[in-house]
C-alpha cells in the first residue's frame, strides 16, 4: 500500500518512503486542503491499520479555531479498516488522499472488504455501523473506537454505545461526496437498519466513487453544538459477521486447558467467501496453538534446522507473522551433527498465570538412515514477554523420558507433563504417559504411568498413539491424540473422562479428523491437532496435513511437507467435538472466516539486515558469516569448510517453500573463487542426501568463473553435475540464479544482464519431498543461498543483491 506522495513533510515526520495508508496536507500547519486531511504518526499495515505513535495524530481542518488539534481515544490498539469516497476529478495535490495517489492493500483486504461486511454485519446483527455526519467546510475525523464498546466481545451484538454524552444528541446520517463536490445529506443507520436498505445506500453512495482506506479520530473538544467540528469519516471498524457455529465453555482464556493456558485470540470472524487452507503454508508441523486476551499464538516444530520452534502470531486465525523463535541460541538448543529429522520434535505452547511455556524434545538422530536412536530428552522453556524472542530462558528439562511432551495445568494447582514413548507397553507400540511435575525445576513429583494406548484397529493405520493434549471444559478431562504414523493414515481422536485416571471415553465421532478414507483426496495425512477458543465462543482447531502432488493423491509426494490447516470445532449435544461438522479437510472452506491471497512477489534487499525471522540456519551455528556492513545494501556470506551435505552447519541462509507454483531468484554481484571447492548459489534444499544447486565456481578446463549445476535423483540420491562455460560469468558479470518450482518439479537456471533464463537441469518433485523410501523424513523444501569452501576454508566471500520469490 502506498502513501500520499507529499512534498513538505511536517517538523520531525519523515514521510519519505512511509508504507502508510494515511496521507497529510497540512504538514506544516499552515497550508490547508478544501477536505482538511489527517496527520499521523508511524504506521504498519496488515490487513488492517494500526496506529504505533498515536501521540502524534493530529487532526487538521478548514476551520482555524479547530486547527490542528490533538486527537483524543488514540491508543495503540486501534486497528480498523475504514472508507471514504471522492469522486475521481475531485482534488489535487492539496487534498488529503487523493484517489491517483493511493493505492488500496494488494490482497484486497481492505479494497473489497466494506459492501460485504457491512451489508452482512447489520443482516447477521453483529455490530452497528457508525456514519456521522460532515459539513462542507472539512472533513473532521470520526467517532469511536472499538475499545468505545460495551461489551469486551467486540461487536457481538447490535446496540449503540450509551457511555458517550455526546451521541445521544446526534443523528447518524450518511454523507456522501457527490461529482459537484458538495456533501449531501445521505441515510440513517442504526439498529433498525435492515439488509435490504443497507444494499441500496451502498449503491447510491458508492456509484461512481473510488473508495478509500483511511484512519480517524475524534477532537477532544467535541460537542453536539460544535458544527465546525462534526466528524465526517464512515467508521466501521467494529463490524463482525456473525459467529461461526461453535460450543460455549466456561473456558475463559484460550483453550481451556484448566488454567486458562488454552490459546486464542480476537476472532475477527469477518465472513467472506471462505477459508484458505493451510493457513500457514510451507513445512511447519505439529502446530501447538493458544490464545491469550485477543491473541492467538502458535508454535511448530523445526527439527535440524536453527533457531527452533518459531512463534507466530495473530488476532484473526487467518494472518500469522513470526515474531520470533523460542529457541534461538545455542545454550538452549545445541544440533551439531544432528541427522535428518532428528532435532526439534513437535511443541507444546501453554500460558498460565503470565508466564508461557514451551514444551519440546530434542532427538539428535533417529532411524532410519543412521540405524541408531538415541533416547530423547524433553524440556521446557518460559518468557513472561513472547514478543521478545531473547527472553525466552535456558531448559529446564523434565524427568520423564519421550516426545511429543504438554504441559496441563490443573485447576487445583497441580500440573502434569505427558509425553510418548513405546516401553512398558503391551505389543510394544507407543503409548502416552503423564507425571505429575514440580513446574519450578521440572523434577517428576509422581511416578510415570501410561495414560492412554491407540483403539485404532490395525486395518485403519499403524497401532501407535502420540502427540497428546490434555484440557478441562466444563469439569470433564479431554484429551486430542494424534494416531496411526505421520502418513496417509494419520488422524486424531479424542477422548474424555471425569478423572486422569481414567477410564478415557473415545469420541463417537472419532477420528475427529482423517482424511485417509479416500486416499484421492488433494489433501491428507491430517492429524496432531490442537484445539483452541476465541473471545466470542467459538472453537477452533489446528493441525497438520499434507498437500500431495502430481498427481494429487496419496500416490503424490508433498514437497512442501507437512503444513498447518485450520478448520472449526463444534459440540454435539453430549458434550463432544465435531471437528469441521463431519466433513473431510480440504484446502477451500466456505463461509469460514476470511481468505486471504498469497502476495504475488517478496523480496529482500538485504537494507542492513534480514527483512523478516523466517530465515533459518542447518543445525546450530558456531559462528556467524553474514555481513551487511561491507557493502551496505547486500549480504556478504562468507563459506565454510561444510557444505549441504555435513551434517553441520554450512554456510547457508534457507527459507521454506511456502508456494507450490513459485520462482525463487538471487542475484550474485561479486564472488572470485580460486579453486573448483570453492562455490556459492542456490540450492533447493530438502536435507543433506537430497538437495539441488545452481551455483557460481570455478572451473579447471578454462580456469575461469563458470555455472555450475547439481541435481540428485534416485532412492541413492544419485549425484549428476553438469559444468556450464559462459563468456559474461567468467568476466565477471553479476549473475542472476532461478529455481521455478512446480507442483511436479523443479527447475534450475541462470541470466546475466536483463537476458531472461536459461534453464540448465530439471529435478522431479519425488525427488525432493518428505517421504521417500527408505529413508525418514518428516521436514520439507526449502529456499538456500550458500557459499562454500567443501572441505577448505575460503577467504572469498560471495556477494548477494537479493532474494525474491514470484509465484508462477
Amino acid at each position: 500500500m502506498r502513501g500520499y506522495d507529499v512534498s513538505k513533510p511536517w517538523p520531525g515526520s519523515p514521510m519519505d518512503g512511509w508504507k502508510i495508508a494515511m496521507a497529510a496536507v497540512d504538514l506544516d500547519h499552515e497550508q490547508r486542503g478544501e477536505a482538511g486531511s489527517l496527520l499521523g504518526g508511524r504506521a504498519t499495515i496488515g490487513d488492517d491499520i494500526k496506529i504505533i505513535a498515536p501521540e502524534s495524530l493530529y487532526v487538521a481542518s478548514a476551520n482555524e479555531s479547530d486547527h490542528g488539534q490533538p486527537v483524543v481515544n488514540a491508543h495503540s490498539d486501534w486497528v480498523f479498516c475504514a472508507w471514504r469516497w471522492f469522486s475521481p476529478p475531485y482534488g489535487n495535490e492539496s487534498l488529503a488522499m487523493n484517489p491517483d495517489k493511493f493505492e488500496a492493500p494488494e490482497d484486497g483486504s481492505c479494497k473489497q472488504w466494506l459492501p460485504d461486511a457491512c451489508i452482512q454485519a447489520v443482516e447477521k446483527q453483529a455490530s452497528t455501523a457508525y456514519w456521522i455526519n460532515s459539513e462542507p467546510k472539512g472533513i473532521y475525523g470520526s467517532r469511536h473506537t472499538c475499545s468505545d464498546l460495551d461489551v469486551p466481545e467486540e461487536c457481538s451484538s447490535t446496540k449503540l454505545v450509551d457511555n458517550d454524552p455526546l451521541l445521544p444528541t446526534w443523528g447518524i446520517p450518511l454523507q456522501y461526496l457527490n461529482g459537484s463536490t458538495t456533501w449531501q445529506s445521505g441515510y440513517a443507520i442504526n439498529e433498525n437498519t435492515t439488509a435490504e436498505e443497507m444494499q441500496e445506500m451502498w449503491k447510491t453512495v458508492t456509484e461512481g466513487y473510488q473508495p478509500i482506506v483511511t484512519m480517524f479520530g475524534r477532537f477532544q473538544n467535541d460537542t453536539p453544538d460544535s458544527l465546525d467540528v462534526e466528524p465526517g469519516f464512515a467508521k466501521l471498524s467494529c463490524l463482525r459477521a456473525a459467529p461461526a457455529k461453535g460450543a460455549k465453555s466456561n473456558s475463559e482464556n484460550g483453550n481451556g486447558n484448566g488454567s486458562g493456558s488454552g490459546s486464542g485470540g480476537e476472532s475477527g470472524s469477518e465472513l467472506a467467501s471462505g477459508l484458505i487452507n493451510p493457513i500457514i503454508p510451507g513445512f511447519n508441523p505439529d502446530p501447538s496453538i493458544i490464545r491469550v486476551g485477543s491473541d492467538f499464538f502458535l508454535a511448530t516444530s523445526t527439527f535440524e534446522f536453527f533457531p527452533g520452534v518459531p512463534i507466530y502470531h495473530s488476532t484473526d486465525l487467518v494472518k500469522w507473522d513470526n515474531i520470533g523463535h523460542a529457541l534461538n541460541r545455542p545454550s538452549q538448543l545445541d544440533l551439531r551433527g544432528t541427522a535428518p529429522s532428528g532435532g526439534i520434535f513437535a511443541p507444546t505452547l501453554r500460558h498460565h498465570d503470565g508466564v508461557f511455556y514451551l514444551v519440546d524434545t530434542a532427538f539428535d538422530i533417529i532411524n532410519p538412515p543412521d540405524n541408531v536412536t538415541r533416547v530423547p530428552r524433553s524440556f521446557y522453556v518460559t518468557t513472561s514477554d513472547i514478543f521478545d524472542e531473547n527472553s525466552w530462558s535456558d531448559p529446564t528439562y523434565v524427568d520423564q523420558w519421550g516426545f511429543d511432551g504438554d504441559l496441563f495445568f490443573d485447576d487445583d494447582g497441580k500440573v502434569y507433563f505427558t509425553s510418548t514413548f513405546s516401553e512398558f507397553v503391551e505389543n510394544g507400540n507407543f503409548g502416552n504417559w503423564i507425571t505429575e511435575i514440580d513446574i519450578t525445576t521440572g523434577d517428576s513429583l509422581s511416578n510415570s504411568r501410561l495414560l492412554h494406548t491407540t483403539t485404532v484397529p490395525p486395518e485403519l493405520g499403524y497401532p501407535l498413539t502420540e502427540g497428546s493434549h490434555l484440557y478441562k471444559l466444563n469439569g470433564t478431562y479431554y484429551m486430542i491424540t494424534a494416531d496411526s504414523g505421520t502418513e496417509a493414515s494419520h488422524k486424531a481422536n479424542v477422548y474424555r473422562s471425569n478423572s486422569l485416571e481414567g477410564p478415557w471415553d473415545g469420541n463417537p465421532h472419532n477420528p475427529v479428523l482423517w482424511n485417509g478414507e479416500d486416499m484421492s483426496r488433494p489433501v491428507l495425512a491430517t492429524g496432531h491437532a490442537d484445539i483452541v477458543n476465541d473471545t466470542e465462543g467459538n472453537w477452533w482447531a489446528v493441525f497438520l496435513a499434507t498437500r500431495p502432488q502430481n498427481p494429487r493423491n496419496s500416490s503424490g509426494l508433498p514437497q512442501l511437507g507437512r503444513e498447518t490447516f485450520l478448520c472449526p470445532v463444534t459440540w454435539d449435544d453430549e458434550g463432544w467435538p465435531i471437528f469441521n461438522d463431519g466433513n473431510p479437510i480440504t484446502e477451500y472452506e466456505a463461509d469460514v472466516l476470511y481468505d486471504l491471497d498469497r502476495p504475488q512477489v517478496w523480496r529482500d534487499e538485504f537494507d542492513g539486515g534480514l527483512v523478516d525471522k523466517s530465515y533459518y540456519y542447518l543445525r546450530t551455528p558456531y559462528k556467524d558469516f553474514k555481513d551487511f556492513e561491507s557493502s551496505p545494501g547486500k549480504l556478504r556470506i562468507r563459506g565454510n569448510v561444510y557444505t549441504l551435505n555435513d551434517r553441520e552447519t554450512p554456510a547457508a541462509l534457507l527459507r521454506k517453500q511456502v508456494d507450490l507454483n513459485t520462482t525463487f531468484s538471487t542475484e550474485i554481484s561479486a564472488f572470485s573463487p580460486e579453486n573448483w571447492r570453492q562455490e556459492a548459489g542456490a540450492s533447493i534444499y530438502l536435507s543433506i542426501h537430497y538437495h539441488n544447486e545452481i551455483a557460481l565456481t570455478y572451473s579447471n578446463a578454462t580456469s575461469k568463473r563458470a555455472i555450475v549445476v547439481h541435481t540428485r535423483t534416485g532412492i541413492d540420491a544419485t549425484l549428476n553435475t553438469t559444468y556450464v562455460e559462459d563468456e559474461e560469468v567468467a568476466a565477471g558479470a553479476p549473475v542472476k540464479l532461478f529455481i521455478e518450482a512446480k507442483d511436479s518439479g523443479y527447475r534450475l537456471g541462470y541470466s546475466t544482464g536483463s537476458s531472461d533464463p536459461q534453464w540448465l537441469a530439471s529435478v522431479e518433485n519425488r525427488w525432493l519431498q518428505s517421504y521417500v523410501e527408505g529413508w525418514q523424513n518428516f521436514v520439507g523444501s526449502h529456499f538456500a543461498i550458500y557459499n562454500t569452501g567443501t572441505k577448505l576454508p575460503t577467504l572469498n566471500s560471495a556477494e548477494f543483491e537479493y532474494i525474491q520469490t514470484e509465484l508462477n
